[in-house]
């Protein structure tokens, strides 16, 4: 009976010491794990440093309808909401752990979506789809986590603006000839009015690259000058490095995305990363999880 109690307690303590020892493997497999943001599908996607491959998402089967959208330059913020039941809120990521700092205050048909951003300053749109047309759009100042109005610039206003010289530029639909419009606002003072710089513009993406505003089209990124880049995919850029990053899917490839990063003012491409699946730039390098590797570069 002694032998049998003893041989128990051994089991009883071995056990306790194997859950012990699982419990703490499960919590390091978590460590592991990290929220990356991937541009074409417009979702976080959770990411494991270890074995370096994406982790089955089970959230996301749920959550199909949900989308995070991004700046096209350097933020730890981003936005998310549902595109049938809204509930958009202001998310920040850092160091591969999301947080919600700002709820929208109308739930039910509100939306917001990032504009632009220096890093010091940063503007979002506030878009009501409470009617059946196209949803007015106003644009709105991140500051003391709560958002500002700029209450006379709103319109069908697109995202992806930029700022350069203390003015925030954008860009405004026009549904009559399917162009796009392009403004400057003066952002130091919530009454200001929009300035009108350009019209008939075939795209809505801006860009700020060797100290200049550049537009794009389906096909080029340029300036006023002439200057111009091929554009690519998904464009992104870096006021501080002056560098153009493009991710874009490759057909020689398995069309799996291929991230290149160009220095602007040379236009010489300083790489080509393959197998990306979202990318970050912080403290002048830019790193990208790709499948089966982490690449880190450089930027400056």
């Amino acid at each position: 009976m002694k032998k049998i109690l003893v041989i128990l307690i051994m089991l009883s303590l071995f056990s306790s010491g194997c859950s012990k020892n699982n419990s703490s493997q499960d919590q390091n497999n978590q460590n592991d794990i990290i929220q990356v943001y991937n541009p074409f599908v417009n979702k976080f996607i959770l990411y494991n440093t270890r074995t370096l491959f994406p982790v089955e998402d089970k959230s996301n089967e749920d959550n199909s309808n949900i989308m995070q959208y991004s700046f096209n330059t350097k933020s730890k913020y981003y936005t998310s909401g549902d595109s049938h039941k809204f509930h958009f809120e202001i998310v920040e990521l850092n160091e591969g752990t999301i947080k919600s700092v700002y709820k929208a205050e109308n739930q039910e048909n509100e939306a917001i979506f990032p504009l632009a951003t220096d890093g010091d300053n940063i503007f979002f749109l506030k878009s009501d789809y409470s009617h059946s047309e196209a949803p007015i759009s106003t644009v709105v100042k991140y500051d003391n986590d709560s958002l500002k109005e700029y209450s006379k610039a709103k319109g069908v206003i697109s995202s992806n603006g930029a700022i350069l010289n203390n003015l925030l530029y954008y860009t405004v639909y026009d549904k009559s000839d399917d162009s796009y419009a392009l403004y400057s606002l003066d952002y130091s003072r919530y009454t200001n009015e929009p300035k009108l710089i350009k019209s008939n513009l075939d795209g809505r993406e801006l860009f700020v690259l060797n100290n200049k505003l550049y537009v794009s089209n389906n096909k080029t990124i340029y300036n006023e000058d002439g200057d111009y880049f091929n554009k690519s995919g998904e464009s992104f850029y870096d006021i501080e490095s002056n560098t153009l990053i493009q991710i874009a899917y490759n057909p020689n490839n398995n069309n799996q995305l291929s991230l290149k990063i160009i220095k602007a003012d040379t236009k010489k491409e300083i790489s080509n990363i393959d197998n990306v699946i979202g990318f970050v730039i912080k403290q002048g390098e830019l790193t990208a999880y790709c499948y089966g590797e982490i690449v880190t570069i450089k930027l400056s």
